[in-house]
């Protein structure tokens, strides 16, 4: 099935120049904010109400268009309310860019609550976006790496979300597997709520729960491996349970 992935963010936060990069890797129709202007959208204003008006109007040539081909839209979006309604017509994977731009006299923007987030600011700019936006719209059939834990720091802490950038780079699926773990003080969360909030969180993963296991056992040539992601070392010292002691998780 065809996807339709929706980068959304602030005027100049990177959407297009990222939208470019991944057309290189993958095959997709770009639907550009400036050129959806210039088309299904030529005389709209940039009022609530015309904004509303012209993000319909692209979700709605995007589900048409999906049913060919994926496509990668690169409008901003501003509004949750018109958010949740393209989310009715065509339910894209939604992708905010990170960047702080200027503010501008008439330009607003309401950031969204279930979009995986790209960082156009760190070191790697644009190209490490592109590589993970290209990563959403791999075929369901690669391969997986798998992800077991509690999951009771909401919203994952910036740790998990780094190991998850590695495995999109590397072109693989994420699968998290969420331990069906009982309430108490060390784990607050119901499994409802972890998955509420790995959804909103990692949008591109897919979830299941899995009993309370204590240990991963497997023997020679199983066909897969266990491995350790090293991160840097600030990335490492991030803990959890720190963030949930302190109320943050």
């Amino acid at each position: 099935m065809n996807k339709i992935v929706w980068l959304t963010g602030p005027s100049g936060c990177g959407k297009t120049s990222i939208a470019q990069k991944v057309a290189n890797f993958v095959e997709c129709v770009v639907l550009d904010g400036d050129g959806m202007r210039k088309s299904i959208s030529q005389g709209l204003g940039f009022s609530s109400a015309d904004r509303r008006t012209h993000n319909l109007r692209v979700a709605r040539l995007a589900k048409e268009l999906s049913k060919q081909v994926n496509v990668l839209v690169c409008v901003i979006a501003p509004l949750r309310e018109a958010r949740a309604e393209i989310d009715e017509i065509c339910h894209p994977i939604w992708v905010r860019v990170k960047r702080a731009v200027p503010e501008r006299p008439g330009h607003f923007y309401e950031e969204p609550d279930n979009a995986l987030v790209v960082d156009n600011e760190r070191e790697g700019g644009f190209e490490d976006c592109a590589q993970i936006v290209t990563g959403l719209f791999h075929d369901e059939k690669k391969a997986y790496s798998l992800f077991i834990g509690r999951w009771q720091c909401l919203p994952p802490h910036g740790g998990h979300l780094a190991l998850f950038d590695v495995v999109r780079q590397e072109g693989k699926n994420i699968l998290i597997a969420i331990r069906d773990t009982k309430v108490d003080e060390k784990n607050p969360y119901t499994v409802e709520e972890r998955i509420k909030g790995l959804k909103a969180a990692v949008p591109d993963a897919k979830l299941v729960v899995i009993p309370d296991i204590t240990e991963v056992c497997y023997g020679r040539g199983v066909g897969y491996g266990v491995r350790e992601i090293v991160l840097d070392d600030k990335v490492q010292a991030i803990s959890g349970t720190d963030m949930r002691k302190k109320g943050k998780g």
